[in-house]
């Protein structure tokens, strides 16, 4: 069953956390992060929030190494991931920023809602470490100088979520 993420993760999972300081990401720090988190930066909550829903293999198999406008482009198509231009849920939505050689974003599906909007969750490259945002067709976008690249989502699909009892024995470990 999916779980949308509508609240911030912990600052000391794994999964948020660089692999130089012992974490699981392979994703840069975020900016102005505590620690070594890679919140605060869209393409390592990606990563992260993926870990979470699709397992360490399948995520490290996505083009986390990318600037956020990358993602969408640099995906190299297999049985585990595939690229469309419809919204699914657990799906990567990909950005880029018009007229900025940097700019991107990426978030991940959380909700599609009965009108047709989608709930995205998202942390931001000098802004938030978490938020949660509603899309609407057909652009997705909030603002006219971010236009959407497409989606990318799991072939298999988000696996299960832990019970109550497993998340309650993860956090007190």
């Amino acid at each position: 069953m999916f779980v949308p993420r509508l609240t911030a993760p912990s600052e000391t999972d794994p999964k948020w956390i660089m692999q130089s300081a012992g974490g699981k990401n392979p994703c840069i720090r975020g900016w102005n992060a505590i620690g070594y988190s890679v919140l605060n930066n869209c393409t390592g909550y990606t990563i992260g929030r993926a870990m979470e829903l699709y397992g360490l293999d399948d995520a490290m198999k996505l083009p986390w190494q990318y600037n956020a406008k990358e993602y969408f482009p640099n995906l190299k198509e297999s049985e585990i991931w595939k690229k469309s231009n419809k919204p699914s849920l657990g799906a990567i939505i990909c950005f880029y920023r018009a007229g900025s050689a940097q700019g991107g974003h990426v978030g991940v599906v959380e909700q599609i809602n009965s009108d047709g909007s989608i709930t995205t969750s998202n942390s931001a490259w000098e802004g938030s470490r978490f938020y949660v945002e509603t899309l609407k067709p057909p652009t997705y976008s909030w603002s006219a100088n971010y236009v959407l690249q497409g989606f990318i989502y799991n072939t298999k699909g988000p696996k299960a979520s832990s019970s109550k009892i497993e998340d309650f024995i993860a956090k007190a470990k």
